[in-house]
């Protein structure tokens, strides 16, 4: 990902369709990479596609006692989060994706999406099994993680009547 020309070279190599609506997702990857890098590629999926989005999954809130430890475990590991510091906040991660030619991008903390997406009685059913044993701790660390996610669509006016927000247009998905 870092060689911009090469993943594109090789995606144009393979029939990469400029045209069509494309979603790109990412999943703890940009935060990993250095922020030029992953800003590089947010760029080009805004500008090189004539519709798209980008959802991505990514860690934030590093500034805080659970984050900082957070950095640092990941650090000894030999994994450092290169631009967690760059888009620290769910507001910095929306603002990466606009600065970068994205119309519209909203975000949301992993524990907001689970308090707010999943019904009760769904939430009860696991936080009953084993893994929930430390709830207060689980719960710290999906404020830690976001999902944010990125249009550019010219004919919506809205991120909910993007071509590429309903996946119920792709059969067999």
């Amino acid at each position: 990902l870092r060689r911009h020309a090469d993943m594109v070279g090789e995606m144009e190599r393979r029939g990469l369709d400029t045209k069509r609506p494309t979603l790109f997702i990412s999943e703890c990857v940009l935060a990993y990479l250095p922020a030029a890098d992953g800003t590089r590629l947010i760029e080009w999926a805004a500008s090189a596609f004539g519709t798209s989005a980008f959802l991505t999954y990514e860690q934030i809130n590093p500034c805080d006692p659970f984050g900082a430890m957070m950095v640092r475990n990941l650090e000894k590991r030999g994994c450092p989060l290169r631009s967690i510091h760059d888009y620290p906040t769910l507001e910095a991660q929306c603002r990466r994706y606009t600065d970068a030619g994205f119309s519209r991008a909203v975000s949301q903390n992993m524990l907001t999406i689970y308090n707010t997406v999943i019904d009760q009685p769904a939430r009860q059913r696991a936080e009953r099994i084993e893994l929930f044993d430390e709830l207060e701790e689980w719960r710290m660390i999906q404020e830690h993680y976001c999902l944010v996610y990125a249009v550019q669509d010219p004919a919506a006016s809205t991120i909910e009547n993007s071509v590429v927000f309903s996946l119920s247009q792709y059969p067999g998905l």
